[in-house]
Order: structure tokens, then C-alpha cells, then sequence
């Protein structure tokens, strides 16, 4: 994700370009009790400890659990308002383009503080510490998890620097790096910054930044790369992998290489939806692929309607290990959105105006606006595996329920559906991609396989 902030045309500060992601984390306290040298006292004063210790983790966990549930929310909101044309795949990062917008929110005050705030569902007057520390307890998280990868980056213009207090707080909770550019010099800042993303995503989100982003007026640009790739628990024979029938419409399909696979897996019926779930394990992960494949063969753009209703925890408590059929078609592409127009419908409007007030980003006291918010994802899914990588871009610049079947279950993914790939944290679903299918390549023909 990039954030690029711009000076105004006039005596105003810089726009910035930004993706968000929502989360709620409640405050927790931690008691500390003297110790006593009585071996009763000492004992109540043991018990008395658990007990906090117990609390403690129980409101820990409750403020995860709603973090999580209000980034739902969030991605929920993004992809109604990216999923419009019924011709296009849609892939992105909720959490890339939530971390982003945060990193933006700690250097906002004001109405333009409320407005990001009711965006990522913090609320009006959110906790800046409490949302930082929440995505301290995520990246912490990231270093231990097998394949996923999340880094954070700020470019400041030449000569000038980032506020104290905004910079001790990014670099502390959101582990991001600061590096001085020229944006005068479009051509080298932009090599610079796609340089950085493009490591950071193995090379999978390339050009996420032009050089006509980027002027003499650009104060600085927040990025954000997130980049993921596991393989699944029980991967697919490339065998068995076939054309067969993928219905773009009721009345036309197309022939598209399908995979096929009988495991058992966590599967349910989710009858608001009208649809069916699947999930997909990763190995030696947290990480799994939720499938959510609506029973009608046009049947998406219903589901869609309900996205506000989509509580990654609430389905997966209706789903149950049994053992399933599976047929999948492999699918890999690319999804790029300037994100100005939908935070504006969201309800953003005035960090793009000249209203806008981060005067929490800069010593120097130059009102400033977000310019451009761009985000750009990637994600390929085969009998291996799946990889997924995306990247988001904030410009600043100066202102100018589960049925049980005894019957043999079938999950036949033969028409658009939905996916999203989550991360299970404690009792928490934190979504990392989320987007649809509706168009696939056709299958080149019958593969050549060795005999089984």
C-alpha cells in the first residue's frame, strides 16, 4: 500500500494516498501485587494473581475478537465498493490497506481524525496507542507465521522531517523504516519506492508507483507491502487436474483447468447467504483459504448484497470437518485501484480536501492532504498451494448454520464465487485477501499426465 502526501497548490500541505483496514482493541490493565511473607497471605496473593492474569487474558482476547470482527467489517466495505463490474476479478489486501490508512489516522486530528476513524470502525475518538499496539501484536504475530510476510515503509521528502512523536510511534508499533527522497526527481523516487515493494512482494507487485505521482509538491509517501505463500495441507494431484466446465453465465461456460481433491475439510451451508463453504488448511500455518460459492450459478451478485451481514468468525462456526469432494479451478491475477473515490464514499472525504489536518506527520507546519491512495494485489492458486502478495501507497502532498450429510459431498466450483485467505488467532479470523472470481482463462486443452 502507498501513502504519498503533496503540498497544496497554494499555502496549504500535502495529500496522501492510503489504504485501511479496521480494528477495535479494547484497553486492558495489568496489576501488579506486592508479595507477602506469610505462606497463607502468600498463596491468596498467588490466587488473586491468577485471577488478573485470567482477566486480563480474557479482555485481551475480547479486544482481539472485536479488532478482528470490525476488520471484517471493513473489508466487507471495501469489496462492495470494489466488486462493480461483473467482468472483473477482484483481488486486495484488507489488512495492507488498513495498516496503511492507521499509520495515516496517528498523524490526524480533528475531522479528518472522526472521519478515518468511522472508516477503519476505531470510531470517532479512537485510541491512537491502542490502535498502534494492535498492529505491534499483528506484526509480532507475522514473524512467527510460516510464509506471510508484512513490512511498513515511510519516504519523507528531502529536508524535511517526520514529528517526533509520529515517528516514535510508527516506528515502534508499525516497525516502519524512514527513508529521505527527492520527489522532485520523479523517475528516481519511484525506481526507489517500487524497488522496495517489489522485494518486499518476491517480485510479484511490480510499477505500484508512477513518476507522475510524484512532484516537487509530494511531502511523503506511506507504503505498505504485504506477501504470502503456503502450501496447502493436502495439495492437489496435477494428475487429476482436468478442463472441465466453468459457468461464466447460466446459459455460457467455458472450459477452465480443474483441480480435484476428496479430503476431509471444514465445509457448512450458510443459509443467509444461499451459498455453501469450504475451507482449505495451509501446512505448518495459522493460514487457510475460505471458499464461499453461492448456490445459484449467478448467484454472486446476491451475495454480495449481503457482504455487510459476512462474519468470518460467525462461519466458521458453522462449519464442520467431514469429508468432501472438491473441485477447483486454478486461477492467478492482478488487481490494481486508486482508492480515492471509494474512502470518499466510505466516508473519508476530507483528508482529500483542503480542509484536511495532519499536523501530526511534519515538524514543519505545512497543511497537509492525501493525493493518492493506490493499491495493487496479486494471487495465484494451483494444486500446491496458493501465493498472494499486495501493496498499498498513501501520497501526501502540500495542500493544493452447518447441515451434516451422510451423503457424499460435493463442492464443485464451477461458477463465480468468493475467497478470502485468513489468519486464525486464538479465537480471532484476521482476513489478509479477500476478493471473487468471475472470469478465468480457458483451458488449453487436455494436459499430458503420466499414467496413474
Amino acid at each position: 500500500m502507498k501513502f504519498h502526501l503533496l503540498q497544496r497548490k497554494y499555502k496549504f500541505g500535502p495529500k496522501v494516498t492510503v489504504n485501511l483496514f479496521l480494528f477495535i482493541l479494547l484497553p486492558c490493565q495489568v496489576h501488579l501485587v506486592n508479595s507477602i511473607k506469610s505462606d497463607n497471605n502468600n498463596n491468596n496473593n498467588i490466587e488473586n494473581s491468577y485471577n488478573q492474569n485470567k482477566e486480563f487474558l480474557r479482555e485481551f482476547n475480547m479486544a482481539k475478537e472485536q479488532f478482528a470482527k470490525n476488520s471484517n467489517l471493513f473489508g466487507a466495505d471495501l469489496y462492495k465498493e470494489l466488486a462493480t463490474d461483473p467482468k472483473e476479478n477482484v483481488v486486495f489486501s484488507p489488512l495492507s490497506i488498513q495498516t496503511c490508512l492507521s499509520m495515516v489516522y496517528m498523524a490526524a486530528e480533528g475531522r479528518t481524525y472522526e472521519e478515518i476513524g468511522n472508516v477503519l470502525k476505531y470510531g470517532p475518538q479512537g485510541n491512537k496507542q491502542e490502535v498502534a499496539k494492535a498492529f505491534q501484536d499483528i506484526l509480532d504475530d507475522t514473524e512467527k507465521e510460516s510464509g506471510l510476510e508484512i513490512a511498513n515503509r515511510i519516504y519523507v521528502m528531502s529536508n524535511y522531517k517526520l514529528k517526533a512523536a509520529f515517528n516514535e510511534l510508527t516506528a515502534k508499533h508499525f516497525k516502519s523504516a524512514v527513508e529521505s527522497l527527492d520527489f522532485a526527481k520523479r523517475v528516481d523516487s519511484a525506481k526507489a519506492i517500487n524497488t522496495w515493494v517489489e522485494e518486499k512482494t518476491h517480485n510479484k507487485i511490480k510499477d505500484l508507483i508512477s513518476p507522475d505521482n510524484l512532484d516537487e509538491l509530494t511531502r511523503a509517501v506511506l507504503v505498505n507491502a504485504i506477501y504470502f505463500k503456503g502450501k496447502w495441507l493436502y495439495p492437489f494431484d496435477k494428475r487429476m487436474t482436468h478442463p472441465s466446465p466453468f459457468w461464466v453465465t447460466p446459459e455460457q461456460s467455458i472450459d477452465v483447468d480443474m483441480m480435484t481433491i476428496k479430503k476431509r475439510f471444514k465445509y457448512g451451508a450458510l443459509e443467509k447467504f444461499d451459498a455453501t463453504a469450504l475451507e482449505m488448511e495451509y501446512k505448518d500455518s495459522n493460514i487457510s483459504m475460505l471458499f464461499i460459492l453461492p448456490n445459484k450459478k449467478d448467484g454472486l451478485k446476491e451475495f454480495e448484497e449481503k457482504m455487510h451481514a459476512l462474519d468470518l468468525k460467525e462461519i466458521d462456526g458453522l462449519m464442520h470437518h467431514q469429508e468432501v469432494e472438491v473441485f477447483l479451478p486454478k486461477f492467478e491475477f492482478e488487481f490494481t485501484k486508486e482508492l480515492n473515490n471509494v474512502l470518499v464514499k466510505l466516508g473519508m472525504s476530507t483528508a482529500f480536501s483542503n480542509a484536511a489536518d495532519f499536523s501530526g506527520l511534519l515538524e514543519s507546519p505545512e497543511p497537509l492532504k492525501i493525493s493518492k491512495v493506490i493499491h495493487k494485489a496479486f494471487i495465484k492458486v494451483d494444486e500446491e498451494g496458493a501465493e498472494a502478495a499486495a501493496a498499498t501507497a498513501v501520497l501526501v502532498r502540500l495542500k493544493k448454520s452447518c447441515r451434516m450429510f451422510d451423503e457424499r459431498i460435493k463442492f464443485a466450483v464451477d461458477h463465480p464465487f468468493y475467497f478470502a485467505i485468513q489468519q486464525r488467532k486464538d479465537e480471532a479470523l484476521f482476513p489478509l485477501f479477500s476478493g471473487s472470481v468471475q472470469i478465468l482463462p480457458e483451458s488449453q486443452g487436455k494436459q499430458e499426465h503420466d499414467e496413474l
